[in-house]
């Protein structure tokens, strides 16, 4: 069974074709080291939880990329199927405005800081 989230995706991406599994597509604005782990630990963090995510899918209408799209809601939340996860590290907060407008309505969006270490209650 397809989780709502899918419905969302555009699946002639790579990356977006496969649920709960890790994997980093080579693009033209590599993603730092700090980037890659985080969004590691967020998505084990997950697969251990029982959610289900992809990483780097690309939305119907190729109306933007979220670093990992999830069923995971940190609180029940009307009108909200799951949540994009973005992995920020030196992202201006103006950047992060501009890209919550190419997500789906839909999905809710939390964001989470690349340095430091990992806590999941950054995700709560």
């Amino acid at each position: 069974m397809k989780n709502k989230f899918e419905n969302l995706i555009d699946y002639n991406n790579l990356s977006g074709n496969k649920t709960n599994h890790f994997f980093i597509q080579k693009c033209n604005t590599p993603k730092s080291r700090k980037h890659r782990t985080r969004m590691r630990e967020v998505c084990e963090w997950l697969k251990d939880e029982g959610y289900n995510f992809k990483n780097e899918a690309i939305f119907k209408g190729r109306k933007g990329r979220g670093d990992i799209v999830t069923d995971y809601l940190p609180f029940r939340m009307e009108g909200k199927i799951g949540s994009v996860i973005e992995i920020v590290n030196t992202e201006k907060e103006a950047s992060i405005i501009k890209k919550k407008t190419y997500y789906p309505s839909e999905l809710n969006l939390i964001v989470v800081t690349a340095s430091g270490k990992f806590d999941e209650r950054t995700l709560k």
